[in-house]
């Protein structure tokens, strides 16, 4: 097993998206991207790594390579000045997978960016961000953290600072 290590800048953002690979003779066979955002409790922030598309190939799973890479994962947000753990959003039948992970489903109310519907021609002539707009993340939709330490009760309001990942 190898391990790359992938980064590059997400439009706007002045921390790049990084992509991390497990790769076996050449070919990557597990992944999970990660995406730097700051979140909000009340007056208080921090800086997570936000975790998505965690993938691995059919033929290789259940071996423990997407859990590798979570681990990873935390492993990069602990060594990071200033960041406080990951986040991640998942299907109901996977949280049970990412708390035996140390994951911690979020309980209270989240928060985040969604942009706006416009008319495409103000795309293509406007501003190159399209407005945005807060939006609750929906009920079915689970949010789970793994915090370096406890910075924040899970039963709180948690606001995503950015764009969905």
């Amino acid at each position: 097993r190898e391990y790359a290590h992938h980064a590059k800048p997400l439009h706007g953002d002045d921390q790049p998206e990084r992509t991390l690979c497990l790769t076996m003779n050449g070919e990557v066979i597990s992944k999970v991207d990660l995406f730097p955002r700051k979140v909000s409790v009340g007056k208080d922030s921090w800086n997570l790594l936000g975790v998505g598309g965690v993938w691995t190939s059919s033929a290789h799973r259940r071996r423990g390579h997407a859990t590798s890479l979570l681990i990873q994962a935390r492993s990069i947000a602990a060594k990071e000045k200033g960041v406080a753990g990951t986040i991640l959003f998942s299907l109901e039948n996977l949280v049970p997978y990412y708390e035996s992970n140390g994951y911690q489903r979020h309980t209270g109310v989240v928060t985040m960016q969604q942009p706006v519907a416009i008319d495409a021609r103000e795309v293509l002539h406007g501003p190159p961000v399209p407005p945005m707009k807060k939006v609750v993340v929906p009920e079915q939709v689970a949010v789970m953290t793994f915090l370096i330490a406890e910075w924040f009760d899970p039963q709180e309001v948690l606001n995503i600072e950015g764009i969905p990942w």
